[in-house]
């Protein structure tokens, strides 16, 4: 396996794994579409695994596939690093830098990144507003945001990252005392933790198929984090983003109900205000942002 040769292939299967799509991906690496189709091919040849799924409409990946874009994902990210470190084309920046995310990824996505973020630049001081609530970059002196759901109408930059699906968690003890199962019969007796954005019925899919469900008991909660605690406490289910529970379901407190069901899927963007080309460190923090998102979801 000549692992000089890979490199080239698995960085493309990086760019497709993150588009979805090798229109996107040959855009964004400035190379055909048949070059990028030529290289993942050659890269599914060589590991003797098929990575990705075609179909006329769109295209996704394979469970293995799934797992190797995280991995080339950091590799990506790694070589982006090592080539600013080399060209040295900013100045190492300083002073305050303000990022607005969702509670959904405060403690599973954000603090991660931002602790290696410290790391590589020690001289810059993050400054938190997290909020489910959507601010504006000018209007509320923004410099990152993480944002979920229809784009506004504007001029910043949007740099896509991993989509949110919300699915059903409980812990094992609610789930048992009320002999919840796969069928979800009893779910709509059950009480319910509702995050502000959330509708009165919960809608939850399963390739074609589709169920609702009404809870009869709802507690509204003025945040997905006060949602999540209820649920931890054992005091109702939550319907949330797994990327918000990951260290919940790490340690056991809280389990998937119905794994293979999820709501519909909530597109998301990291955004900021440079209209050229970005600053090195804006770009090392999606990238650190990217992966942790990735790592999670893989979980």
């Amino acid at each position: 396996m000549n692992n000089i040769k890979l490199t080239s292939d698995l960085l493309i299967f990086a760019e497709v794994a993150q588009q979805l799509s090798f229109t996107g991906a040959a855009k964004q690496l400035n190379l055909s579409k048949a070059a990028v189709s030529l290289s993942i091919s050659r890269l599914e040849k060589e590991l003797g695994m098929q990575l990705i799924i075609r179909s006329t409409r769109k295209i996704s990946l394979t469970p293995f596939g799934a797992k190797l874009a995280v991995n080339c994902s950091a590799l990506n990210s790694q070589v982006n690093e090592t080539l600013q470190d080399i060209h040295k084309e900013q100045t190492k920046p300083t002073g305050p830098l303000s990022i607005t995310a969702p509670y959904s990824l405060e403690t599973s996505v954000l603090l991660p990144s931002l602790k290696q973020f410290a790391e590589e630049y020690p001289n810059i001081i993050p400054q938190l507003n997290i909020t489910d609530a959507p601010l504006d970059l000018i209007d509320d002196n923004i410099d990152v945001a993480l944002f979920s759901g229809t784009l506004p109408d504007s001029d910043y930059r949007a740099l896509r990252l991993p989509p949110l699906k919300e699915q059903l968690f409980a812990t094992p003890e609610f789930i048992e005392k009320l002999s919840i199962d796969n069928s979800l019969k009893k779910l709509e007796a059950a009480s319910w933790a509702k995050a502000p954005w959330q509708k009165e019925t919960i809608e939850i899919f399963q390739r074609d198929s589709r169920l609702a469900i009404t809870p009869e008991r709802t507690s509204e909660c003025n945040s997905l984090s006060s949602a999540i605690h209820f649920a931890l406490h054992g005091l109702s289910f939550v319907f949330a983003p797994k990327i918000a529970v990951t260290q919940h379901l790490f340690t056991g407190k809280l389990k998937a109900i119905a794994p293979e069901y999820s709501g519909k899927e909530w597109p998301l963007h990291f955004l900021h205000g440079y209209k050229r080309e970005k600053p090195a460190h804006i770009s090392r923090l999606y990238d650190l942002i990217n992966i942790h998102m990735r790592r999670s979801i893989a979980v």
